[in-house]
Order: C-alpha cells, then structure tokens, then sequence
C-alpha cells in the first residue's frame, strides 16, 4: 500500500511512544537495540487510515495486493526455517498487516457479524505459504478461487522463458550451476572443510567461475541491445540488467568488493561491473537498506537507493518531472561536490539515477513491485528452501520488455538466463526429520591412568617468528600440481528453456539451447596478467603474515618470476581448459595459496630460518593426559599402545585399520587418534587461516615423532601437507621437542610400509586386515 488518502506510504509516528530493549538478529549475530514503538488507539488507527467515514456504509471490503505476505500464523510445531532473518520479516509483516485489519474490523462493528470487513479478495503471483507462516512452506492457500500460475505464464508466452542449465561436463544428473549453493557445500567438503553453512570467502571463491560464465554472455546481450539501438530498433540505450541474489549482507559485501570495487582476492572479475568515480554502474542493496527502501525512511542513501531502484531501464523521469525528494538529495551532495577539497562527484538529476545500473546485488528480495523489464540474468548465491522462494527470485527477471507479435501471430520469444536458483516444474518443499532417530551408543574417551607410560606430548604452535630475513626461497617440492579440471568446475554450461517449440513445459527437453562458456573471456587474457595477479596477491598475503621484513619493491618481482614458473610447471590443464584459467576462482586462490605456502624465508646468514612460536609455560604443551570427552561415534577398542581407552573413528575401515598397524608394529612405542587432543596446524586457504586436524600421533622406538593422515582423497590435503611440513620444520628448530614428520598416506597399507622402512623397523609377518 503506497498511498492511502493522497500520503505516500512511510513510517508513522503517531500515538504515545514507548521505547524498549529488543534482541534482533542480524546476519546470524544478536545484538541489543533500542526500538521506540508509538501506541496508537484503534480509533486514532481507522481514522488515519480511512479518514472519516460519517455517512458512509459500515462494510468494507479489502483486496490484498501481494497476499503471500498477508495470513494468520498456523500452528505447525516444528517449523523448518532455512533463512531465519527473513522468516522473522516475513511473519512481522503479515502480523502487522493483519493486526490492521483486525483492528479495522473491531472499530466498524464487524464483531456484530453484519458489519466491517465483509470480503477479503486476495491476489498474488505467489498463492504459498512462506517461511515464518507457521505453515507447511510452499503449501497452496486453501482459500484459492483462481490460479493462473507462474508455469502457466512461461507456457503461455505472457512472461520471458527462463533458460536453465541443462548439462556440462561433470556429467552429473543436475549440473553443477543448476544449484550453486549446494554445489559450493559439496565443494568445501570435498576439501575438508566442516559441513555447516559457507563462509562467504569461499562462497566468492568458488561462485567466481558461474558468475564469470555468466558476465560473458550478459556482455554479449548488451552489444546486441547497443547494436540495436545504433540502428534505431531499439528505443532505450539502457543495458540489461545483472542480479546476484545473496545469501546475506557479509556474502553481499564480499561480491561487491568483487565486482564493483576491484578487489583481486578472488582472480579476475568482469570489467563491465566495475564502478568507477561518477559511474555507478554496480548496487548493492542489504536487507536494512531494503527494509528502509520499502518504508520510505532511512539516511539520503537509503532514499537515493530507491530512486536508483525506481528508474532502473528508464532513460527519463515519468512525466519529465525530478522528483522534489530527490531533487533534494541531489542539491546536498552538489553542495559537497563544489567544495575545493572534495573527492564528491557532481550529479545530474535530470537523468534518472538507474538509468546505467548493470549490476544488481540484493539479500533480501527487490520489493515485489518492482517492475524493472530489462533484467536478463540471475544468479542465486543462497540456499532455497521452497518453489516459492524460486519463483520469486527468477520473477524478477521474467517481466517481457514487449509484447509484439512474429507475423504467425505468436508472441517473439524473450528469455532469461539463471544460474543457481532450482527452479522447477514440480514444486519441492522442505523436509524435515524423515522418521525418529533411535538412541545411540554414549561411549567415554580418557586417558587411562595405569598407561601412563604411552603418553605423548606435543607443542602448542602459534605462529611463526621470522630470524629477520632479506628474502624469500620457494620450494618447489611443496607446490602441488594444480589441475584445472572441467569434471570438478566447469567452464561451460548447456542452457535450455522451459518451454519446447511445442509450447510444452519440459525442464531439460529439445529446443533451443545455447552454450555459455569462456572463449571469448579467454582471447583477452594473457598470461603474463595472470601471473601479474597471483604474484601481487601473493605479495599481499606474505606481508600480512611477515610485516615489516622485505619491502614490497624487492618482494614483488621475485614472486612475480615464481608465478610466471608455476604457470609453466605446476598447472595441468584438462579437456577445454587453458593456462589463463588461473585468473578466475577457486582457481586463482588455490595458486596463489600453492605459492605462499611454499615460501620460506632466507637469513642474512643463512644460517637461521623461521622457528615456531610457542607459549611458554603450560599454555604451550598438550598432552594425551588431558583427553576426557563422550562421543556417539564409532569407536575402536582394540588399543594396547595408546594412552587413550578407545580410538575415535570417523570412517567406516581405514582409519580402524590404521590403529591397528600403529598397535602392532615394534617401530611405534606409542600412538594416539587426534581426537580431542588439540593438535591444529594452521593453514592458508582462500586467503585465510584455517586449522587443520590431522589423524595420528605416533611416537616411535627411536624417540622421533610421526604426524600421519591417511586419506584416499586428495581435496586440499596438499594444502593442509604444506602447513604440516612448516609446523615440523618449525618445531624441529626450535630443538626442544624431538624430531617430527609429516606423512601424508593414501591406504593403510601405506602406513604399514612407512613404519617397515623404518631402520630396524621390519616386523614379523603380521597379517594387515581392513577392519569393519
């Protein structure tokens, strides 16, 4: 409801105010407010909202635009909530739209049962419960009389035909890209990671590729529409428009900083999203920023926002008239822009603010109203809980640009690319539980007390200190080979339409179809610029962890010489892929993370390196004697040579079977599973630490040290190898802790041979089984 009695829809103060302290949640973090609530009597409510009514009919009827927002909450018990911060918006508006009209029914009567609210009629795109409703999400209203659904529109040719994609070379039933959300998770796990929601960083690393395929056909589109427009068949030189979908305000930051702001951590990013001084071609919209768009308050921002939103696709102002409110705002940030020491660009009003917009970056939704016809791509950076929230999403670029007819008389074809929003024919909705989970064994981990003698203790690393070095050395034996595979990430996508030439509604049938890929990208990226990139990325990752040792000028020509030999030595291109790839994401990091991880520094001398940093006193020793936790997981109890009462196990054989050599075999005097114990070696990925957890500690016969991980897939194990090797290297100068070695291990077997090379290490023959 935009205006009611001529007074556009904002914020009202009106009744007595009465403030309180509220807990809200914000991107997952609850923080305290102060929130001021204005009490207003439901007489004063009904007269403001349908003025004075002296004389006419105490009956009313109401039509509900946008009705999925309007409902009393159900009761279901267990409601499972993918996206609380939205599920929390959605049920405090329909609780407010409907408290008003409850509040409008009293005062009219309406209790008498022949007066007030008579008739509701609502309408909607969108006729589903959502989340927050306290409903089965995604179930029908029950109340419908007509629906006219979103399918039948594609079907129909009322609306843009959504090209979905269809195949590509992971060979998988759903292509990667299809869901892209779950195809990071599954991604991130893959290389380790815990399960549990993304953190943005590696959203951006691994969402790089799709929206980069995805750019490259949206730039093809705008030289179409600008040819067009050259030769007059096209009336407006406004350029399509881009929508990214995120999941929150921090993953809409991080892909701003991206795209519009030339942060190179993630490799290269689309040029024609680049915002420059006086060119905002980019937007980001969060969900507060929204919140305060929809209500009409908020800062000058907040307010120029939805003018750039209001005029996106429009060359002119509707009527030829600035709007006062933003002729205002304007007036303000010219004042600044006049001054001698200001860095304000200046800003025309008569040009509509989103006349150029090519880029839109939203969390929450665009308000549903919003009728912009020039959007022509999507990508969904979040997870999608319901078809609702599907259609809403691919709704926004749906809206044809016109309706004209082909000489058969059928409406021309206008399609929609999507990337990573599971649209599909037959709705979903979210499952919970699938059946009640039986009680499972609680089994006891400690450390036995009468095994003392098979304790191990182990140093608390830090960080690293530098001995004051004037360069760098690269060992090469620690750079992976990176393979750049298109079965893992693909660089080229099948898109096809929903709708066949028939006019059927098939998700992955014959028709049309087009391919995106990376062809055209690739003819204008040379080598030498990838190398350039990964060498100044990786120059700015040393200097955060060793400042103030090697100046910049110095550092960087040297990595520079060494990202130009990793193009050339440790980079295995597979099937289309080429060398160049490396500028893009997951990619890009992953080289740049190969390259800082090998380095080591070089003494003045020579004869010092970097040593571990290690806490003095208790705060840096940990020992198997502090282990004491229950866990419900499976757990090995033949143990004879650990300290521990039980080995943790989190595979089904091997890491069993391991336990089992580790106990047998004459070379280990002592062994334990890393459970508990707090043995994390620190590692970078992406850009930022993580810690990693390896398998085992063993202590063998001759009082050195063994760090094992046995591990049949590769994933970023030789990331976390790397970490490994420094924090050995690092304690074993130190020279007051023994002597330690990684081994990274792909079978048990494996483990069985290395404890056989061991001098003095061959056992018996003693049957190696794979334990169930």
């Amino acid at each position: 409801m935009k205006d009611v009695n001529g007074v556009t829809a904002k914020v009202v103060k009106r009744g007595v105010p009465v403030t309180k302290t509220v807990t809200k949640t914000i991107d997952g973090q609850k923080v305290e407010t102060q929130e001021t609530q204005y009490l207003e009597s439901d007489r004063a409510f009904v007269q403001r909202v349908l003025g004075n009514r002296r004389g006419r009919s105490p009956t009313v009827m109401v039509m509900n635009d946008e009705a999925h927002h309007a409902y009393r909450r159900g009761d279901v018990a267990e409601e499972v909530v993918l996206d609380k911060e939205m599920a929390d918006r959605n049920d405090r508006e329909a609780t407010v739209w409907i408290d008003g009209l409850d509040r409008i029914n009293k005062m009219l009567g309406g209790k008498t049962g022949r007066n007030g609210i008579r008739l509701c009629v609502d309408m909607s795109a969108t006729p589903f419960y959502i989340q927050g409703s306290g409903n089965e999400v995604g179930k029908p209203f029950p109340w419908i009389v007509s629906d006219f659904g979103l399918l039948d529109a594609i079907e129909a040719g009322m609306v843009k035909i959504p090209m979905l994609p269809s195949a590509d070379a992971t060979g998988d039933e759903r292509p990667a890209y299809f869901n892209i959300w779950r195809w990071v998770q599954a991604q991130l796990l893959a290389e380790g990671s815990p399960a549990g929601e993304p953190a943005p960083q590696d959203v951006v690393r691994f969402a790089a590729q799709p929206i980069g395929l995805l750019a490259e056909e949206w730039e093809t589109t705008r030289n179409k529409w600008a040819d067009e427009f050259a030769a007059k068949r096209r009336r407006s030189p406004a350029p399509p428009v881009f929508i990214i979908v995120c999941r929150d305000t921090s993953l809409a930051k991080e892909v701003h900083g991206w795209l519009a702001e030339g942060n190179d951590a993630y490799g290269a990013a689309p040029e024609c999203f680049r915002n420059k001084p006086g060119q905002m071609v980019t937007v980001r919209i969060d969900s507060k920023v929204s919140e305060e768009i929809e209500s009409g308050s908020g800062s000058d921002e907040a307010r120029r926002l939805r003018f750039v939103l209001e005029t996106v696709g429009k060359t002119a102002w509707p009527g030829g008239k600035v709007p006062d409110e933003y002729a205002a705002i304007v007036a303000k940030n010219n004042a600044k822009a006049a001054e001698d020491d200001s860095d304000v660009v200046w800003i025309d009003p008569a040009i509509p603010p989103g006349r150029d917009v090519r880029c839109i970056i939203s969390v929450a939704m665009l308000s549903e109203g919003w009728d912009a016809t020039t959007v022509t791509h999507v990508i969904g950076l979040r997870p999608f809980g319901s078809q609702l929230l599907c259609e809403q999403v691919v709704g926004r670029a749906l809206r044809r640009t016109h309706y004209s007819m082909s000489d058969d008389g059928l409406l021309i074809v206008e399609d929609a690319s999507v990337l990573g929003v599971p649209f599909e024919l037959i709705p979903f909705k979210i499952s919970g539980t699938t059946g009640p989970i039986g009680e499972r064994e609680v089994n006891h981990v400690f450390a036995v007390e009468d095994k003392s003698v098979f304790e191990i203790t182990f140093p608390v690393v830090e960080g690293y200190d530098d001995p004051g070095h004037v360069g760098v050395e690269i060992d090469w034996n620690r750079v992976p080979t990176l393979e750049l595979n298109p079965m893992t990430v693909p660089d080229s996508t099948l898109m096809r339409p929903m709708v066949t030439q028939d006019g059927k509604l098939l998700p992955f049938g014959p028709g049309g179809s087009q391919v995106l890929d990376l062809a055209e990208w690739r003819q204008d990226i040379r080598e030498q610029h990838v190398a350039f990139r990964i060498a100044a990325q990786a120059t700015g990752r040393w200097l955060e962890e060793h400042p103030q040792t090697i100046p910049t000028h110095q550092l960087f020509p040297q990595l520079l010489g060494y990202a130009r030999a990793l193009l050339d030595t440790r980079l295995a291109p597979m099937g289309g892929r080429e060398k160049v790839d490396a500028a893009l994401d997951p990619y890009f990091s992953q080289a740049v993370d190969s390259l800082v991880n090998a380095l080591k520094p070089v003494a003045k001398e020579r004869s010092e390196a970097e040593k571990a940093r290690i806490p003095a006193g208790p705060a840096g020793m940990r020992s198997t004697a502090q282990v004491n936790f229950f866990t419900t997981r499976n757990v090995w109890g033949t143990v004879e040579k650990s300290h521990l009462n039980l080995c943790v196990a989190d595979t089904k054989k091997w890491e069993q079977s391991a336990a089992y050599c580790l106990d047998v075999h004459p070379s280990v005097i002592a062994w334990a599973k890393n459970d508990h114990l707090g043995l994390m070696i620190r590692y970078r990925k992406g850009g930022k630490v993580h810690h990693y957890v390896p398998d085992f500690i063993v202590r063998l016969a001759d009082e050195r040290y063994l760090i094992v991980e046995v591990k049949g897939e590769v994933g970023d194990a030789e990331l976390k190898k790397t970490g490994a090797l420094r924090w050995c290297a690092g304690v074993n100068r130190d020279g007051r802790f023994g002597q330690w070695s990684y081994h990274l291990l792909k079978t048990p077997v494996d483990l069985m041979k290395l404890l056989d090379s061991i001098p003095g290490g061959k056992q018996a023959p003693a049957k190696l089984t794979l334990v169930a």
